[in-house]
């Protein structure tokens, strides 16, 4: 019997025993930290563009950018008869995206900062090996607010380059 205020000592022995577990496995997406940064992974899982990351851009093995972009659909190169060091010069429009208005100039942003106009020849500022990725919003209705949202009725097109 012990009083409310003495002190009681109690020492416990339990054997060690190895306990076997399921395996587990975990897997996880590679995320390139300015990717991560700007914001890509989250609008590839929210937004309604077409997203195209390293491994998909190698598999075109596209010589030219504008080449590169050709291939995702809703946007088309027209011919505007100048030319670049690296070929004829050509503009990319969205296809009939453009409010009803038919084909249209969408906005074109490199590593956040929007590039001069319809006149740039991508071509001639970033090749295919450097870009990492690429976002393609063919509408106001797809484009985020941070790169025009509503003001966007050509589309946007963000193209994010590989850093070190």
């Amino acid at each position: 019997e012990l009083a409310a205020a003495d002190p009681l000592e109690v020492e416990f022995r339990i054997p060690l025993r190895a306990i076997t577990l399921d395996s587990l496995t975990v897997t996880a997406e590679q995320q390139r930290m300015n990717l991560a940064t700007t914001g890509f992974y989250t609008r590839r899982e929210r937004e309604q563009g077409v997203f195209m990351d390293r491994e998909q851009i190698e598999k075109r093995r596209a010589v030219r950018t504008m080449d590169l972009l050709r291939a995702i659909p809703g946007v088309r190169l027209v011919a505007t008869g100048g030319y670049s060091g690296t070929g004829p010069t050509q503009q990319l429009q969205m296809r009939g995206f453009g409010g009803g208005q038919g084909p249209c100039v969408p906005r074109i942003f490199i590593d956040g900062m929007q590039i001069a106009g319809a006149d740039t020849d991508l071509d001639d500022i970033v090749f295919p090996h450097h870009i990492e990725a690429v976002e393609v919003y063919r509408g106001s209705a797809q484009v985020p607010v941070a790169y025009g949202g509503a003001s966007g009725a050509c589309g946007v097109i963000l193209i994010w380059t590989r850093r070190s």
